[in-house]
């Protein structure tokens, strides 16, 4: 019988079909996208280093599989990691120009005068959850 889903929401029984399927397996063989996508899921709740030293199987491909999957959820915006703000006095005095943009394709341009604390406002409110 070929196996073509895995349990995405108990991680020993994801484990217990890993090991059904590696038992089948003839040398070495790429893992099922469906295993990824599973252990993806289970180590946002989970974790990823607990789930992926169960399954025995790659950390980092894991991580960047979590985040990718957490980035592409539908009605969430990713995570905000990193955010630099470049910062310099425009030479001809007009003030700041601030673009911002998130991994869902949310685009902002302003124009702000002189006011550096308008900008970490203007930022700060952006991301803020529910607006």
């Amino acid at each position: 019988m070929k196996r073509t889903s895995y349990t995405p929401s108990d991680l020993h029984l994801l484990s217990e079909q890993l090991a059904q399927w590696r038992g089948q397996q003839v040398g070495r063989r790429r893992l099922p996208e469906e295993v990824w996508r599973a252990a993806a899921t289970l180590a946002r709740d989970q974790g990823l280093a607990r789930v992926a030293r169960v399954l025995r199987i790659d950390y980092y491909k894991l991580k960047r599989l979590a985040a990718t999957q957490a980035c592409s959820a539908p009605g969430q915006a990713p995570p905000v990691h990193f955010a630099e703000l470049g910062m310099s006095v425009p030479a001809d005095g007009s003030g700041y120009s601030v673009r911002v943009e998130d991994g869902t394709g949310r685009r902002m341009s302003v124009q702000l005068g002189n006011d550096l604390g308008a900008v970490e406002r203007l930022v700060a409110a952006f991301w803020r959850p529910g607006v």
